[in-house]
């Protein structure tokens, strides 16, 4: 997918359906050295992917895909929902988004120390290692 501009990867990444985005995105991680594990739509928690990787140390994170229109920022709400609850087993929460995120989203990610990724950084992540 390389060979294409931030525009042509966007366009084609609004037209996969929400599963195949999910596993765009749970490859890029496999790139960057990650397990990963798709898990059952129902049910999930708010875990689309869980990735682990063990070099130097554990680290298991989980992973919320939204694949949504450019013009459908992701809410604080929704960020909120996603953050990392007590009696977790994971150490990150992380949202992919195919969008953007709203200012509220943003500081309430800072506050839970949820990392998020928009459009641009997919992209930039897509084009880097492709």
């Amino acid at each position: 997918m390389s060979e294409f501009d931030e525009a042509e990867l966007l366009d084609r990444i609004h037209n996969i359906t929400w599963r195949e985005f999910e596993t765009v995105v749970a490859s890029l991680w496999e790139l960057q050295g990650w397990t990963t594990e798709l898990t059952e739509k129902r049910g999930d928690e708010g875990r689309d992917i869980i990735a682990e990787r063990n070099l130097p140390y554990d680290v298991t994170i989980k992973i919320e895909t939204k694949r949504w229109s450019e013009d459908n920022p992701v809410p604080s709400p929704d960020v909120r929902q996603y953050a990392l609850l007590p009696g977790d087993d994971l150490d990150h929460a992380v949202i992919v988004t195919s969008s953007s995120f709203t200012d509220p989203a943003k500081r309430t990610a800072a506050r839970h120390d949820v990392k998020l990724v928009n459009s641009s950084q997919l992209v930039r992540l897509i084009q880097t290692l492709n």
